[in-house]
């Protein structure tokens, strides 16, 4: 079933509707000094799952099941930056293309 609010279709009613998984949330990196390319990449997916979860719930930090969003919706291509802390203590910024 798509996740976005008031939306009613499913794989049941409409069968050759095609839906989009929202990346799952990520969990912390085990190791204590992660690479840089690694911080950057987690940083990128938990921004896309929010971006998502902000424009399709109303929870951006819920970290349960598995979503999905029906083609019947527009995605758009935003640019969205934030701060990643390097093993270095060491703030980078990063800007990422989301298709959200």
């Amino acid at each position: 079933r798509c996740c976005k609010k008031g939306c009613t279709h499913n794989n049941r009613d409409s069968p050759l509707t095609r839906f989009f998984g929202v990346p799952q949330a990520r969990k912390p990196l085990n190791s204590n000094k992660p690479k840089k390319d690694a911080l950057i990449n987690r940083a990128g997916a938990v921004l896309l799952r929010q971006e998502i979860m902000d424009r399709t719930r109303s929870d951006r930090y819920d970290l349960k099941g598995k979503w999905h969003v029906c083609e019947h919706h527009n995605f758009e291509e935003v640019s969205k930056s934030t701060a990643v802390t390097l093993s270095n203590g060491k703030k980078m910024y990063v800007t990422y293309k989301l298709v959200v």
